[in-house]
């Protein structure tokens, strides 16, 4: 289920509401174990690659080269963190953490591109 040709690590979760229309969008893990979208700001876990309803199996890639959607324009190289349902958005040192590095472009929202996952570096001060 995995998008990536170098999927190293996915996991199932639970779903927590309904994930159907969030396929290659950032998740976050719940108290439950459960996983939901995530918000703009927040710590995701991995991204979504499957499209769950609520109570349903939902496959998260932890760690790899994976799809993600993107909230607005993304150059190739840019460290991303999640913005409003999910989708990715370019990051700087001010936001402190990112989450994945751009493998290609994205011009426009709903851009789907390929993305390393970094599984939350922080960005250190020169």
């Amino acid at each position: 289920m995995a998008s990536g040709e170098n999927a190293i690590l996915c996991k199932t979760f639970e779903a927590n509401g309904d994930l159907s229309d969030y396929q290659y969008r950032f998740v976050k893990l719940e108290t439950a174990g459960t996983v939901a979208i995530c918000g703009n700001g927040e710590a995701p876990i991995g991204i979504l690659q499957n499209d769950p309803e609520d109570g349903e199996q939902a496959n998260v890639m932890l760690m790899g080269i994976s799809n993600l959607v993107a909230h607005a324009a993304i150059a190739v190289n840019e460290t991303i963190g999640s913005q409003a349902s999910g989708r990715g958005v370019t990051v700087s040192a001010d936001t402190n953490t990112y989450n994945a590095v751009a493998l290609e472009a994205a011009t426009d929202q709903d851009d789907e591109i390929k993305v390393l996952l970094t599984s939350g570096i922080q960005y250190r001060s020169a």
